[in-house]
Formats: C-alpha cells, sequence, structure tokens
C-alpha cells in the first residue's frame, strides 16, 4: 500500500510540474520596437561650434534628407522655390525679384530662403516676360554660407550657368558663415554676374566639403533694360483695340507695373511719365501700331504739358482698358 501511495504521489508531481512547464513557456518569440519617425531626426546643420547657450536648430525628417547615391530623376528637394517674380521699376530698369521661402528663420526681408547643399543645384526662372536676343540682362543673388564655423569659408564654392552657358565659378568672395547663430542671419551678401539674353539661373553649391555643408539664398534679381522690351506681333491693332479716339480709358488694375507714357509712338521714344493701375485718362488720338505696341495719344493732368502717347497692349495683353463713369 505505501509503494502504491509514493509511486502515484511521484506520478502527480511529474504531471504537475509539466502542466506548470507549460503554462510558463512563451508563445512567440518577442518582436522589437519599431522606433517612429518622430525618433529618427537629423538637424538642420551639422554640428558646429557652439555658443554656451545652444539655440533650438530645425530639424528635418530623414526621409527627406538627402540620399548619397543620386536619383535616376533628380527631384527638386522641399528646401528649394521658385516662386513667381514681382516687378518694379528702378530709373531705367525693370527689377524682377523672386523672394525665396524654403526654410524658416534664415532669410531677412521675410524670414526665409532656399538651401543648396554640397553637390545640389536649383534653377530660378523668369518667364513673365519677352525679351529680345540683345538686351543685357544682370542677375544678382542674395547669399550667406551656412553655420560651420569650423570650415574655412573660401573652402566653399558655387557655379552659375545661364542657357548652359557658364557665368562664374568660384567662391563668391563676399559670402561669409551665416551669423548670429541660431537666429535670422543678418550678414547676407550679394554676388552680380551677366545673364546674356536669357531669362533663368542655375547655381550648383560645388563645395567639395561634404554634402552636409550648405549654401543659402535669400532672393534673386534680375534687372532689365526697360526700354529694351520689346514684344513683336505682325498687327496689333486689327481686330483687337476697344479703344477710340474722344472716349476714356483707364490703366488696367490688373497690372503690376505703371504704364510708361511716351514724348511719341514707339518704345524708343523718351519716357516723360509714369501712369500707374487705376489712373483714367481722355483719349486724343490713334491707334498707332510701333514695335508691336498699340499706342495712343492721351491726356492726363499727371503727364508733363498734359499729353504724351501710352500703350493700350500688344496684342495679347491690355495695359489699357475702356473706362466709362
Amino acid at each position: 500500500m505505501k509503494r502504491r501511495t509514493m509511486s502515484l504521489t511521484i506520478t502527480l508531481i511529474f504531471v504537475a510540474s509539466w502542466m506548470a512547464g507549460c503554462r510558463d513557456a512563451p508563445t512567440s518569440t518577442p518582436i522589437a520596437a519599431i522606433p517612429s519617425r518622430a525618433a529618427t531626426t537629423t538637424p538642420f546643420a551639422s554640428p558646429s561650434p557652439q555658443p554656451s547657450s545652444t539655440p533650438k536648430r530645425m530639424i528635418i525628417p530623414t526621409d527627406i534628407v538627402r540620399s548619397t547615391v543620386a536619383p535616376s530623376k533628380p527631384v527638386a528637394p522641399p528646401w528649394l522655390t521658385d516662386p513667381n517674380p514681382s516687378a518694379t521699376e528702378d530709373g531705367p530698369n525693370l527689377i524682377l525679384r523672386k523672394e525665396l521661402y524654403g526654410y524658416e528663420n534664415y532669410g531677412t526681408a521675410d524670414g526665409r530662403a532656399d538651401v543648396l547643399y554640397s553637390g545640389e543645384t536649383g534653377t530660378w526662372s523668369f518667364s513673365m516676360v519677352d525679351i529680345t536676343g540683345g538686351t543685357p540682362l544682370q542677375f544678382v543673388i542674395r547669399g550667406v554660407l551656412d553655420d560651420h564655423y569650423d570650415i574655412a569659408s573660401d573652402s566653399y564654392s558655387i557655379k552659375v550657368t545661364v542657357n548652359g552657358a557658364e557665368v562664374f565659378g568660384g567662391f563668391p568672395t563676399g559670402f561669409q558663415h551665416g551669423a548670429p547663430f541660431g537666429a535670422k542671419f543678418a550678414n547676407w551678401s550679394t554676388l552680380s554676374v551677366g545673364a546674356g539674353g536669357e531669362s533663368s539661373v542655375t547655381i550648383q553649391n560645388t563645395s567639395p566639403i561634404g554634402s552636409a555643408h550648405w549654401i543659402a539664398f535669400d532672393w534673386i534679381e534680375l534687372y532689365i533694360s526697360s526700354q529694351d522690351l520689346v514684344i513683336q506681333h505682325t498687327d496689333c491693332t486689327l481686330s483687337w483695340t476697344r479703344l477710340t479716339a474722344g472716349g476714356q480709358a483707364k490703366v488696367s488694375e490688373g497690372s503690376v507695373l505703371p504704364n510708361r507714357v511716351r514724348s511719341a509712338p514707339g518704345l524708343a521714344a523718351s519716357r516723360i511719365a509714369l501712369l500707374y493701375p487705376g489712373t483714367v485718362l481722355k483719349v486724343l488720338e490713334g491707334p498707332i501700331c510701333a514695335d508691336g505696341v498699340v499706342f495712343w495719344k492721351v491726356l492726363s493732368e499727371l503727364i508733363p504739358d498734359g499729353v504724351g502717347w501710352t500703350a493700350e497692349g500688344d496684342g495679347a495683353n491690355y495695359y489699357l482698358v475702356p473706362y466709362e463713369r
């Protein structure tokens, strides 16, 4: 009886141990946690000597950081923009200005700027005007180097091309490391280059110092001689003009530029006044087609001696529109 009891006890202990082992055994292999995108970010600027109180720096997700392997079809990075230019007149020049806005806290006018990392290329186009081949153009580029103060400024270089022709190559001597650190840079400089007869500019950051180093551009301007803007049309009056002699006209409020008033019909005639959008005029005589533009003789107290010639348009765009009270 004792032997049977002992045997039954040993059997029960064995079964209990086996069942306990089944309860404690893992049902699957643990999987490592995947870090969130927020945990995998890279500073906008690579480490550099910093003041004792380090300002908060901008960060960008790693999924838009440049790859060391060039893509088969280059895509403009998110830190490059190509806005429509604004237009203003400055004496004999028409100035088309692109205020760039790729990154915050770097530009001066609007607190934004575009950025080219080493090896990257950006193209900015000024296509809102039709320019004759002989018109002298000039690009003015405002830029600054990154805030990596441990790198000599003359280690940076750029290449500027217009229509595939290089117009500048090397270190833009006016460009210095951005300052103050961790704040909106205040020491921007300009680089001026000839532009031939084209209306777009391409800049490449050719600095041979590693892909983390960058150059920022606050704005780019294109200077054009106002007297040389000519748009050719075979007949700029036929079935197009909307004005009549003896009537009234108004400078179109859809225009970004004032109407030039000249001493005679034609783009070579001297400019005697500017009439801004919304100005109402008395139409005296015309139309006359000259240099592909429809001219009318008009009367206004804003014109010296009261009268002059101004353009209704170029056969496609209206600068003057009919006006009735």
